[in-house]
């Protein structure tokens, strides 16, 4: 995927959101604009060169301190952008649970739903793979 120009379309508003991820976003309660802010300036962590339609990119951002993962695509031929989907990576959501607990007093509660798998990105599987070792050696 050409990463330049995904990002010069995104930034000529040159951009489809799909209805999922449209969904997505007011079901998180996540902005639009944060979604365009992770593809313009967060690390593209996966590509999928074979998808179809159109290549895609699974990115990595942070917003508010906390990562955010969104997947989007670009289009050649008609210059555009696709955002396919967006979402906080679970270990996150975990996290969330226990704050807003912490921040409520205990009043507010929090459910998850199951969604996907996906593949760990290479450098969360490093760490985990260097914490088992040492753990082992201990």
């Amino acid at each position: 995927m050409d990463l330049q120009a995904l990002r010069k379309a995104l930034g000529q508003s040159r951009i489809e959101w799909r209805k999922h991820v449209l969904q997505r976003l007011a079901e998180r309660g996540l902005a639009q604009a944060d979604v365009l802010q992770v593809v313009l300036s967060g690390e593209m962590i996966s590509e999928y060169a074979d998808d179809k339609p159109f290549p895609s990119a699974l990115f990595l951002g942070y917003v508010g301190g906390k990562p955010f993962h969104v997947v989007a695509a670009y289009d050649d031929a008609s210059d555009r952008a696709f955002i396919i989907t967006a979402q906080v990576p679970q270990a996150e959501l975990f996290k969330y649970a226990s704050e807003l607990r912490s921040m409520t007093g205990g009043r507010a509660s929090f459910e998850m739903a199951y969604s996907h798998y996906e593949q760990v990105p290479a450098h969360i599987t490093q760490k985990v793979v260097a914490e088992v070792a040492a753990a082992k050696k201990a």
